[in-house]
């Protein structure tokens, strides 16, 4: 069962340490990569909108915007892409069983980073954490997604790490990760800044 807020527990996985961003743990939901056919998986889930190539890191960038977290949204239904993930949202009114769902369904789609934003975002952090190391570590432990919360950081400096600065756990995912989804929850505003930064810091065309 996932608790409101995670403790640290006295099992470490091998890539699992604190800096000021958060923590770093994994997770081993595998599968080939595939080049991004312009297409996502079908289902209720709402369509990401292509916002734009990064060129630094050789990935395109979605934005996904959700009214809320309930139902979980279905983020994908394509499984052999890994990607980055960052995740806009106010998590303080958020039962632990919804911000639950929502990560294993970041996992289950490939998800290789999660960059958490917003009121309570280390609570969404921990979660994932949570979720990726099980509760019998190390038998429960899965592999290694890297996590980080920005809780003292303005949404376009959080941004900025996300473009810039996300690098994927080279045996999760050896190939990196060639597009990165960013998810905005419940907030016009932000969907707004959002793609406003992002088209400084992207071309339009696709790789």
């Amino acid at each position: 069962m996932l608790r409101e807020r995670s403790s640290e527990s006295t099992w470490s996985p091998r890539c699992y340490f604190r800096s000021d961003m958060g923590f770093l743990v994994g997770t081993n939901y595998r599968g080939n990569r595939a080049p991004y056919n312009g297409r996502f998986g079908g289902g209720s889930m709402s369509n990401p909108r292509f916002l734009g190539y990064h060129v630094d890191t050789n990935r395109n960038v979605f934005l996904l915007s959700v009214a809320s977290l309930s139902p979980a949204p279905a983020i994908l239904e394509l499984r052999s892409q890994h990607f980055t993930c960052f995740c806009a949202m106010d998590a303080t009114a958020s039962a632990a069983a919804d911000l639950g769902k929502f990560c294993s369904s970041l996992l289950r789609s490939g998800c290789a980073y999660l960059c958490a934003w917003g009121p309570d975002c280390e609570r969404v952090h921990d979660i994932m954490d949570e979720l990726v190391v099980g509760e019998d570590p190390p038998q429960t432990y899965v592999g290694c997604v890297m996590t980080t919360w920005h809780a003292n950081d303005s949404l376009k400096g959080a941004l900025e790490y996300f473009l810039d600065c996300t690098v994927p756990d080279s045996d999760y995912a050896p190939n990196g990760c060639d597009w990165a989804l960013i998810i905005s929850v419940g907030s016009p505003a932000w969907d707004a800044m959002i793609e406003q930064y992002v088209a400084t810091r992207t071309v339009s065309t696709s790789s």
